[in-house]
């Protein structure tokens, strides 16, 4: 612990050592060391003021976060002869699970409650939106937007979350004067619905925690809780901070929160910047404050750059001393203004993604795996992707779609919720209508209604007794029911039998294969079985299904001692300083399989739920160690750090983002307040009777408002973009191709063109400070070369890739080590090469009839030939294979042809053998043989293409063009 505490700085080391019984504020900057600090101030509390290691609580953003301190403390609590186990670290979902678990049941919460599926709360919805009464919506404020069919769930889910995120109740809600009728119906009816399936949705968790608290003494052994990322905490888990610090007091006490009013940006959660003088203002005792402020990762340079930004905000804002490195290599950030000149392709995204193949053929500098391209919108991503999969840059996505949030993985737990619990309606109602053929939304409607008239009937019993109806609707599919209710009997009865863990693998098997999840690879029942006959079912799925492969791995790896969440820690009646843990479910050496499956369901709910919340990915390692570039959101790139990072996109609409709400705000009040001067003027208006009777006093007061709320929306993202700058820890490159954004205003002495390439000096000395060798005794490779062909990109505007004095075509074998050689033509001419690059070629064809043979179309050197081919002759490709078809053509041909045609007789194919709706669309189409006679491929199969409508209606492009891959 010594050795610890030495290790610190003398502001870490005071924020350590505060006394345990105070609150303590720790203003800590990006980089500043808030985990190690955290750490260090949980083992002292242990160690040095023999504090019992569960009677602290430590709340983190993440979960990642969560394990990374316990993975810290584990040796420095063993060290002393402490031991690890159910320590209380997690998210505040995860500690107010135990909470619930432990003690749920004195507010009446069912005592083996699940976590809602979003599917569960979407059927409760419209079920209720179908049963509501006509003026529930007349009334409401919102009726427009719950008229919208298609949009009225996530709407109603929306605003309740956020009713949620506030901490008021349904009961509360009502006693606000503003309440909306719509709203509150929907509220109360819904928490109803959920309890009677002994559901909770993710808000609920902390609304009922804080709701146990408030009524019951529940966890009074608590004697310190320490809040990480405190900047992103909302109302209702600032109270619940209160309630557990209470403890056996009347007050709150031993309070430790650590962040960065800078740092927070989720207002749209309702989590406030002004965090750190709420605790001032709410805590019955004194709050010291710490500020850290020496910073460990970034230059100096960058910390420079960063500051500036956010000391543009100027009210509201806590302020501290700046930032300090502990290094600087006097390089400015990289700014780049770079101009759209294709309406066909973002030259922006092929300028970033050549700067990365710039800094790649560094030798011995960076790897793919040192970038990240941070983003405001995941729709950014879409040009980004294009760019690097034609310069053949390996890439991740952060928080693309999970596996938890893919139908199959979805039913899978679903099947698994039916076979551990007696009553689940939602969860059969959707298994019946994914995997029972002839059951559609209409007999799941009727199924539901039986299932009301027997609430408290065991489900499988209720689909018996409906077997026998005499409903005609129901007698069609009475076999399919008797099929499921025998199929799910017999998953029973294996689970039953289950005598160790390796029995798991088995129950996996007979859920997909019973629960028919490979239809969504549209791959036929008979298939399937071939495969279990073989005994090659996991090979198959490995290979075909990837995502079922991971929920497999999952659940078959997942043991019940691992879980701290599944842990009760109670005080000894006999001696108040002692504590016990107590463990739900069996252990290892005799478990229940059904309590084995109840656990891993509920687990997975609630890290799923998380990581909607937080934007984890709980099948995506954020640090993996595959060479990829890093794709993120500025949000779910918060908390991690780069070599390399690049901003695209700062301008005005993006960086900041444009709050159209607020916008439309002021503008309808400037609308209103015409029509009063109209009224005065004319003696008539048609602006609503209540809206004219404003006066000017109250017309600024409301216009002060609408300001307030837009200078609000613009600090958040003044603080996004502060996010974003202080990831990256060596390089920072910002570009922008529209309007400069106003945060980069008087910033220009703090950023400059990119200088690293200026001369083989200057990449010397930067793999001096990066303590990298340089090592170019090789003949292959020049830096100076390097240099030059740099130059020589940025004078061409970024448009291509400059190698060797010569513009390039990137492909996967692309020789970075050689730039001194001459290139290998036939290498160019057989790399891959995008369609978009195919479209400015020079060749056309046209035709006047049907009869026209005077056709000239592109060589096909972008791709290898077919087996067999030879120049340009005919061959017959075979039916089997994909053929993928991109037409540009702007004159229409009849054809009668309604089919495409089963094969292709010739090298090109024409567009009068293309069917009515695959003609001069103007859009890239694919014809495909049918799914049966395809072979599954999980490789990229497309190349989105923007609406070229305009660009094909100007009288240079009248000649169409047609490109043909294979």
């Amino acid at each position: 612990m010594e050795e610890l505490i030495n290790g610190l700085n003398d502001r870490q080391r005071q924020a350590v050592t505060h006394r345990e019984d105070d609150v303590l504020q720790v203003l800590a900057g990006p980089g500043t060391g808030k985990t190690k600090v955290l750490t260090a101030r949980f083992a002292y509390l242990v160690i040095v003021k023999k504090i019992h290691p569960l009677r602290i609580i430590m709340t983190t953003f993440t979960r990642k976060a969560a394990n990374e301190i316990k993975e810290r403390l584990k040796p420095l609590l063993l060290q002393a002869g402490i031991s690890s186990n159910g320590l209380l670290i997690g998210t505040f979902h995860s500690i107010c699970v135990r909470l619930l678990r432990q003690a749920g049941h004195l507010i009446n919460i069912p005592k083996n409650w699940s976590i809602a599926r979003n599917e569960d709360i979407n059927i409760i919805l419209k079920a209720l939106l179908e049963e509501a009464p006509v003026d529930i919506f007349v009334s409401s404020e919102f009726c427009t937007e719950l008229g919208d069919t298609k949009k009225n769930t996530s709407f109603l889910r929306k605003k309740i979350s956020d009713l949620k995120a506030q901490g008021l109740t349904p009961d509360s809600y009502q006693k606000d004067s503003t309440h909306d009728s719509a709203i509150l119906f929907f509220y109360e009816h819904l928490q109803k619905a959920l309890l009677s399936e002994a559901l909770l949705d993710f808000d609920d968790i902390l609304l009922y925690s804080k709701a146990l608290l408030t009524q019951q003494r529940v966890w009074s052994f608590v004697r310190h809780v320490l809040v990480d990322e405190y900047q992103d905490t909302n109302d209702l888990q600032l109270d619940l901070i209160y309630l557990l610090a209470r403890g056996k007091r009347d007050t709150c006490s031993g309070i430790t929160v650590v962040g960065d009013a800078d740092q927070s940006i989720y207002g749209f959660r309702f989590v406030s910047s002004d965090n750190f003088n709420k605790l001032i203002e709410r805590c019955p005792v004194e709050c010291a404050q710490i500020s850290l402020v020496d910073n460990y990762r970034s230059a100096q340079t960058l910390l420079d750059f960063s500051e500036k930004v956010i000391t543009q905000q100027k009210k509201n804002r806590i302020k501290r001393d700046p930032l300090k490195a502990q290094f600087n290599h006097n390089i400015k950030p990289f700014y780049s203004y770079i101009q759209r000149s294709d309406a066909f392709e973002n030259t922006e995204a092929s300028s970033v993604a050549h700067e990365i193949l710039y800094l790649k053929s560094l030798p011995n500098l960076f790897a793919y795996s040192d970038v990240a391209i941070l983003l405001r919108t995941r729709r950014q991503a879409y040009d980004l992707e294009k760019a690097f999969i034609k310069n053949c840059i390996p890439y991740r996505i952060v928080n693309a779609k999970g596996i938890w949030e893919k139908k199959e993985s979805g039913i899978f737990l679903d099947y698994l919720r039916i076979i551990s619990q007696e009553s689940c309606v939602l969860a059969i109602l959707r298994c019946l209508e994914f995997s029972s053929k002839g059951i559609g939304a209409t007999t799941i409607k009727k199924i539901r209604s039986f299932f009301d008239k027997n609430p408290n009937t065991n489900s499988l019993d209720v689909l018996k007794l409906l077997c026998k109806s005499n409903d005609p609707k129901i007698e069609k599919i009475s076999e399919a029911l008797r099929n499921f209710v025998n199929g799910i009997e017999r998953l029973r009865l294996q689970c039953k039998r289950c005598q160790s863990y390796e029995g798991l693998k088995d129950i996996f098997v007979d859920v997909y294969v019973f629960g028919k999840l490979h239809s969504v690879l549209r791959i036929s029942d008979e298939t399937i079985q071939e495969q279990l006959k073989e005994n090659s079912l996991q090979k198959f799925i490995e290979s075909e299904h990837p995502t079922m492969f991971k929920v497999l791995e999952m659940f078959t790896e997942y043991r019940l001692s691992k879980n701290d969440e599944d842990m009760i820690i109670e005080e000894n009646d006999n001696d108040s300083t002692e504590l016990t843990v107590i463990r739900e479910g069996l252990s290892d050496c005799n478990p229940d399989f059904f309590e084995v499956i109840t656990f891993f369901t509920k687990s997975i709910s609630l890290y799923s739920g998380e990581d909607e919340k937080t934007g984890e990915n709980s099948t995506q390692l954020i640090n993996e160690h595959r060479e990829r570039v890093t794709l993120s959101t500025i949000h779910a790139a918060k908390g991690l750090e780069w070599p390399v990072v690049f901003i695209p996109s700062i301008q005005q609409g993006l960086i900041p983002f444009t709050d159209k709400s607020a916008q439309q705000r002021l503008e309808d009040l400037a609308e209103v307040r015409r029509g009063n001067k109209d009224d005065d003027e004319f003696g008539s208006s048609s602006i609503d009777a209540n809206d004219s009777l404003y006066t000017n006093k109250q017309f600024k007061e409301k216009e002060l408002d609408i300001m307030d709320d837009l200078e609000t929306v613009l600090n958040e993202e003044r603080r996004i973009f502060f996010v974003a700058l202080t990831r990256a820890k060596n390089l920072l490159y910002l570009s922008s191709s529209g309007k400069k954004s106003i945060f980069l205003e008087n910033c220009e002495h703090l950023y400059s063109n990119n200088v690293l390439f200026n001369n083989p000096q200057s990449i010397a000395k930067f793999y001096r400070y990066m303590n990298k060798t340089l090592n170019e005794t090789t003949s292959k490779f020049s830096l100076s070369s390097l240099c030059q062909d740099y130059q020589k990109y940025k004078t061409s505007k970024a448009s291509s890739f400059i190698w060797n004095g010569n513009c390039v075509q990137l492909h996967s074998k692309f020789d970075f080590t050689n730039n001194t050689a001459a290139i290998c033509s036939p290498e160019l001419s057989s790399s891959f090469e995008s369609a978009g690059s195919l479209l400015k070629t020079s060749q056309s064809f046209t035709k006047n009839n049907h009869n026209s043979k005077n056709i000239n179309v592109l060589k096909r050197n972008y791709r290898p030939a077919p087996s067999g081919t030879i120049g340009g002759s005919k061959v017959t490709i075979k039916p089997r294979k994909r053929i993928t078809i991109d037409i540009l053509s702007k004159k229409p041909v009849k054809s009668t042809l309604s089919k495409p045609p089963k094969e292709v007789q010739s090298d090109i194919f024409l567009e009068q053998d293309l069917p009515n709706h695959l003609r001069s669309t103007g859009k890239i189409n694919r014809i495909t043989n049918s799914v049966a006679d395809q072979k599954k491929s999980f490789a990229p199969a497309y190349t989105p293409v923007r609406n070229n409508s305009k660009r094909l209606s100007r009288p240079s492009d009248r000649n169409a063009r047609s490109t043909i891959s294979k």
